[in-house]
Formats: C-alpha cells, sequence, structure tokens
C-alpha cells in the first residue's frame, strides 16, 4: 500500500497528520475488494489498488469492488488503471497506463450513488471525498471530456508552460456538486501554477513524479518545501502557491478544490506584485 508521506509536508496537527481544508478530505482505499469497508473510514490519500490477475489453471481471478458511497460526495481519479466501470447501467472500459501522455478518467459520485470496478490487473485510483446534503446525478468523465489547455504556452520562454487537465467545475459540475478536480503535468524544470496565486476556497495537491526517485519544490506562502513522489500538499484559505520541478523530472500533481458555502470557486487572484509584470493570458492552478 502506497501512503501520503504527510511527515514531510505543511499543515501538520500535532500527530503529524495534515490538516486538512474546511470540508474537504482525501481518503484511504487499500484494495478494491477492501474498498466498501475502508472507503469512509481513513483520512489520508493513498490508492485503490487492484492487485496483479491471479492465473490458475489457465482462469483470470478478477478482482471486484462494489462502492456504494454513502454521506459523502466521492471523486476517483484514475491514476494508473487497466479496469471496467459500471456505473448507471453502463460499462465502461479504460486503460491509462501513465500520466505523461493519457488524460485520466474521473468518476465524479453524488451521496447514495454506487459504482463497481472490475479488473484483472494493479490498479492505483486517487479517492477524494467531501461532505455534500445535495444530491446529483453523478458521471464518469473519460479522457475526450478532459479540457486540457497549454498555459503558459509562448510567455516568459515558456518557463511556465504546463499542460492543465480539467476534469470538472462549476461550469460542467451539477450546481449541487461541492469539488472541482484536475490534474496538472508540470514539465522537467518549468514551473506551474504561476504567477503565484490565491483564492478564498481550500485546495488540496497530491504529486506523482517520473522517474519516481525525483523532486520538485511548491511555495505555500512564504514557505517553500521539497516535494517528492507521493507528497500531499493542503493549501488553506487565500495561501499562495506556486511549483517547480527538478530539470530531468516530469511532476504530475492532481488539485481538489472544495466549493466554498459562502462563495463557490470561479477563479483566483495573483499576488498583486505580478499583476502588471507580465501579459498573462493563462489562469494558475
Amino acid at each position: 500500500m502506497s501512503r501520503i508521506r504527510a511527515n514531510t509536508i505543511t499543515n501538520q496537527n500535532a500527530n503529524g497528520a495534515p490538516n486538512f481544508p474546511d470540508g474537504i478530505t482525501v481518503s484511504c482505499v487499500v484494495t478494491v475488494e477492501e474498498a466498501i469497508s475502508e472507503i469512509n473510514d481513513c483520512d489520508l490519500l493513498t490508492y485503490a489498488e487492484i492487485p496483479a490477475a491471479a492465473v490458475e489453471s489457465g482462469n483470470v481471478e478478477f478482482k471486484v469492488a462494489e462502492i456504494l458511497v454513502a454521506e459523502n460526495e466521492f471523486a476517483f481519479v484514475a491514476i494508473d488503471v487497466v479496469c471496467e466501470i459500471f456505473f448507471d447501467n453502463t460499462v465502461i472500459s479504460f486503460n491509462r497506463s501513465n500520466w505523461i501522455d493519457i488524460d485520466p478518467t474521473v468518476i465524479h459520485l453524488s451521496p447514495g450513488e454506487k459504482v463497481k470496478i472490475k479488473s484483472t490487473a494493479q490498479c492505483r485510483f486517487a479517492v477524494i471525498k467531501t461532505n455534500n446534503d445535495l444530491s446529483f446525478k453523478g458521471k464518469v468523465y473519460q479522457p475526450p471530456d478532459i479540457d486540457t489547455e497549454h498555459r503558459g504556452k509562448d510567455q516568459l520562454d515558456d518557463t511556465c508552460y504546463r499542460l492543465v487537465r480539467l476534469a470538472f467545475d462549476d461550469t460542467i459540475s451539477p450546481k449541487e456538486a461541492k469539488l472541482v478536480i484536475g490534474e496538472v503535468l508540470n514539465f522537467p524544470g518549468k514551473w506551474s501554477s504561476y504567477p503565484p496565486h490565491h483564492h478564498p476556497q481550500s485546495e488540496i495537491y497530491y504529486y506523482e513524479l517520473s522517474p519516481d526517485w525525483g523532486y520538485g519544490h511548491g511555495e505555500l506562502g512564504e514557505d517553500v518545501f521539497k516535494i517528492k513522489n507521493g507528497d500531499l500538499l493542503t493549501i488553506t484559505k487565500s495561501r499562495t502557491h506556486s511549483q517547480t520541478s527538478a530539470p530531468g523530472f516530469h511532476m504530475y500533481y492532481l488539485w481538489a478544490i472544495r466549493h466554498d458555502d459562502k462563495k463557490r470557486y470561479d477563479g483566483f487572484t495573483y499576488v498583486k506584485s505580478f499583476e502588471n509584470m507580465f501579459n498573462f493570458t493563462c489562469h494558475a492552478y
């Protein structure tokens, strides 16, 4: 089981576990078989792992989990998967072997909905949840649904050029939903979430690197953290943030924002000193 290296990141409580932003947490799922019992009981992000297929006497052993979402709104983000999803009387097959070249599949579920995951290969899902008393119709967002933007292209000599993959935000998901989900592919030696920006809603970044022994740096206000594979950065309300990856290493991060009960997420504000430095047309995540 892969577990977030919580003792290396910011916003920790006295026990060394991260203080998650208001109203949003990430859930621990050990294996898909255990998902039903584990999904509502854990506080840290790991993965839903489906072990490699067991082949005995020529028969493939399928690993299946049927997950009932209770009082929480959930998003399952495919990190590294080969599987079938059974949802809303539909079967969806997908394969994501890496996050550099392939857009994600994201399963977004309303409280009370069910999804079944079936696979014969090892699978990893990031599982994000937040409390939500409202119901809406869930959806599976497949790669053609993902809005991939080449942000920072042809600006500042491409030093902040990155790919931003938006799964859903307030313009796409139902108004009853509380989550905004996307990914960033930070190219080696470049910056992302740049210029430094902030917003009143809380946010979470989950990181992976390729090769996995690489590193980057994450800014949170005046604090700078060395980011390694499997780290999590919790961004509390209105703290500024930017990221960079060391040369030679692709850095991926999954980002999740929770709409504030008083103000839904509709954008961000640059740090004032950066506002007039460049003619930016890109957004920042």
